[in-house]
């Protein structure tokens, strides 16, 4: 398993525990690092080089990663400062997505959500942000919290899988 919580899961489903052991994911410090050069050029790209916090949401378009949450949340966070965006990559975060556009166009500032589809430059991403967030129901090993905080960028997520203690105090849970 990628994580405690999957393991204790599916013992308590009759998994035998001599026969299951946890390997955690891990991600290559050589790419995932924090980069001040390249965070101004990435943000200047994104043309939201003068946003006071950017927030991203990192994963594909699915009930379990629970974008509705994610889009109240971040509506919340607008009715006290205007000055945010929310950077949101994965597999089907696009303007074609009729679910993810329906959410978002019921903000209050809809504008304010950048949404960059699947995306094989994350490493660069990552400097963009102020705050990674992570709403999922739920989660095995959550490689974008990993990648992000190798990147030096602060989480705030839901405590699903391994979630909670890879912050631990390093973040919000």
């Amino acid at each position: 398993f990628c994580s405690e919580r999957a393991k204790q899961s599916h013992e308590k489903i009759g998994y035998q525990n001599d026969k299951c052991v946890v390997i955690p994911n891990g991600c290559d410090t050589s790419v995932y690092f924090a980069n001040k050069e390249k965070r101004k050029s990435v943000r200047q790209a994104l043309n939201i080089e003068n946003t006071d916090v950017v927030l991203g949401r990192f994963g594909r378009f699915d009930p379990q990663k629970d974008y509705k949450n994610f889009v109240l949340a971040a509506d919340d966070l607008l009715a006290s400062n205007e000055n945010l965006c929310f950077l949101m990559v994965g597999e089907n975060i696009s303007h074609k997505n009729g679910d993810l556009m329906e959410m978002i166009s019921s903000s209050r500032n809809p504008e304010k959500f950048i949404l960059l589809g699947k995306r094989n430059d994350l490493p660069d991403l990552y400097q963009a942000l102020d705050i990674m967030i992570s709403s999922s129901l739920g989660e095995g090993f959550p490689n974008v919290v990993a990648e992000a905080m190798a990147s030096e960028v602060p989480c705030v997520v839901t405590d699903v899988g391994e979630s909670g203690s890879l912050v631990g105090a390093t973040g919000k849970v």
